[in-house]
C-alpha cells in the first residue's frame, strides 16, 4: 500500500474533484483523450523525488502516475456502457458518475491501494509446447516467470471467463454479428509462459507493469533463439494473426480474468512466425527431451540470476526485435545494439573506440582456437563498417553481400549471448 500522507492524499482528493467535471466522453464510453490534461494537474502534488516517487514510477508510469491511474480506471469502468450516439459530453453526465467529489475520494483511495498484483499469460507455439510437455507442469524459471502446462487445475487457478457478462464482453471481443463465445478454454496439455508482476495494469496495457511483461517475453524469445529452441521461419498471411497476453488480476486467495493485451503488429507477426529449432526435426523422444531440459535449465540460469543477467537478457530482448523490423537497416543495427549491450563499456571505448573494444572482445570470448580469433576479428571490422555506413552516412538499402553479413551478425550476438549464458549457468551451480 502507498504511504500517502494524509494531507497529500486531501490535495489529491481535492484536485480530481476539480477535475472530473472536465473530463470529456465519447459515445458514453470513451474516454476523450484530451481529458489527460485536465488530470495532469493532479502529478503537480506528488513529489518528484524519493521513496514515494520510485514506487510509483514502478507500478504506473515515471512522468504522471496519477493521471495514468485515474484516466485508465476510469476508462476501464465507463467500457462496459452502452454505446450511444449522442456524442460528447461530460463526465459528471454520464449515469452514475454525477457525484464528482464521491468519485474522486474512491478513486484516491484506489490509488493508495496499490499495488495490486498480476499474471500475463501466453501459449507457446504448438511445436516448441510439444517439446516440453513430457517434464512440464509448473516449472519456475525464476522470481517471476515459469512454464506451466494448461490442466484442468490450472484453468480453474486461472478463469479465463469473467462472471461479468459485459467484462466477459469487453475482454473476448463481441458483437450482434459475432457474440462472445459462451465458454473461452485454453489449449488442453499446451505449454503456457507466465509473467507475474505487481502495481496498476489497465485494459490496454501501457503501464511501466505491462511494458515489463512485455520486455521479459521478448528476452525469453530472444534467448529461446540464440539457444536454439526456436527459429523464424517464413510464413506469409494475408493479415498475421494477432497474438495477446491474458492478464489475470489477483481476487482475494484467487484470480480474476482481468483484460487481454494485444501485442503490436510487428511482435505478433514474429510471434506466429517462431517454430521449434532445426536440430529436433529427425531427433529420437529421449534427444528432443534431454535438448529441451537442457535449454529450460539454461533458461532458469538467466532469469534466476538476478542483477547479474541484466545485459543478457536485455541484449536478448534486441535480438528478438530484430527480427521485427522490416527495415533490413534498422535489423542489423539492432542486431550491433545486442554486442554492444552485452560487450560494451563506455570508459574503454572511449579510450580505444567502440567497434574496437567490440571486436576484440567478442573474438576472445567465442573464438575457440586462434585461427577463429583471427577469422573473427577480420569479419568484424567488416560487418562493423556497415553499421557506421548505416548509422553515420544514412545508408539507403542493403546489397546481397550485406544481407550475408546480416546474418553472421546474428549468428555472432547467438554465440556471444550462448557464452554469456554458460558464464551464468557455471556460476548457478
Amino acid at each position: 500500500m502507498l504511504n500517502l500522507h494524509k494531507k497529500l492524499k486531501a490535495r489529491l482528493t481535492t484536485s480530481l474533484a476539480e477535475a472530473l467535471p472536465q473530463v470529456e466522453v465519447n459515445n458514453n464510453m470513451f474516454l476523450n483523450s484530451d481529458s489527460r490534461l485536465a488530470l495532469i494537474k493532479l502529478d503537480e502534488s506528488l513529489p518528484d523525488h524519493g521513496a514515494l516517487r520510485d514506487q510509483l514510477s514502478e507500478y504506473v508510469d515515471s512522468d504522471f502516475p496519477a493521471m495514468v491511474f485515474v484516466y485508465d480506471s476510469l476508462q476501464d469502468e465507463l467500457a462496459v456502457n452502452e454505446y450511444s450516439q449522442n456524442g460528447l459530453k461530460k463526465l459528471t453526465e454520464v449515469a452514475g458518475f454525477e457525484d464528482a467529489p464521491a468519485h474522486a475520494a474512491r478513486l484516491i483511495d484506489a490509488f493508495q491501494s496499490l499495488p495490486r498484483r498480476y499474471v500475463f499469460s501466453i501459449p507457446l507455439p504448438s511445436d516448441v509446447s510439444e517439446l516440453f510437455v513430457p517434464f512440464v507442469v509448473d516449472e519456475s524459471l525464476g522470481p517471476n516467470i515459469r512454464l506451466v502446462k494448461a490442466t484442468k487445475e490450472f484453468a480453474e487457478k486461472y478463469p479465463l471467463d469473467h462472471t461479468d457478462e459485459k467484462r466477459q464482453s469487453k475482454i473476448h471481443g463481441g458483437s450482434l454479428l459475432f457474440p462472445t463465445p459462451a465458454n473461452v478454454t485454453y489449449s488442453e496439455n499446451r505449454i503456457y509462459l507466465q509473467i507475474e508482476t505487481q502495481g496498476f495494469v489497465g485494459s490496454y496495457g501501457g503501464t511501466v507493469p505491462a511494458v515489463r511483461a512485455e520486455r521479459l517475453l521478448k528476452s525469453f524469445l530472444g534467448l529461446g533463439l540464440a539457444l536454439r529452441l526456436l527459429k523464424v521461419e517464413d510464413v506469409y498471411h494475408m493479415s498475421p494473426p494477432t497474438h495477446s497476453f491474458f492478464v489475470h488480476k489477483a481476487d482475494g486467495d484467487g484470480w480474476t480474468i482481468h483484460t487481454k493485451i494485444d501485442f503490436d503488429r510487428d511482435t505478433s507477426r514474429v510471434f506466429d512466425q517462431l517454430r521449434s529449432n532445426d536440430m529436433f526435426t529427425g531427433a529420437s523422444k529421449e534427444r528432443k527431451l534431454s535438448l529441451a531440459m537442457l535449454i529450460v535449465d539454461e533458461l532458469r540460469a538467466v532469469f534466476s540470476a538476478g542483477d547479474k543477467a541484466d545485459a543478457t537478457t536485455l541484449g536478448a530482448g534486441w535480438l528478438f526485435e530484430s527480427y521485427g523490423v522490416q527495415d533490413r537497416r534498422l535489423s542489423y543495427v539492432q542486431s550491433m545494439v545486442v554486442l554492444e549491450v552485452l560487450l560494451g563499456d563506455k570508459a574503454m571505448s572511449d579510450a580505444i573506440g567502440l567497434g574496437q573494444l567490440l571486436r576484440n572482445r567478442c573474438a576472445y570470448l567465442i573464438g575457440k582456437s586462434h585461427e577463429e580469433r583471427r577469422t573473427l576479428l577480420k569479419d568484424f571490422d567488416e560487418l562493423y563498417a556497415v553499421r557506421s555506413q548505416i548509422v553515420h552516412r544514412g545508408k539507403a538499402t542493403l546489397n546481397f553481400k550485406e544481407r550475408l553479413l546480416s546474418n553472421k551478425l546474428r549468428d555472432i550476438c547467438n554465440r556471444v549471448i550462448q557464452r554469456e549464458v554458460d558464464l551464468l549457468r557455471g556460476e548457478s551451480k
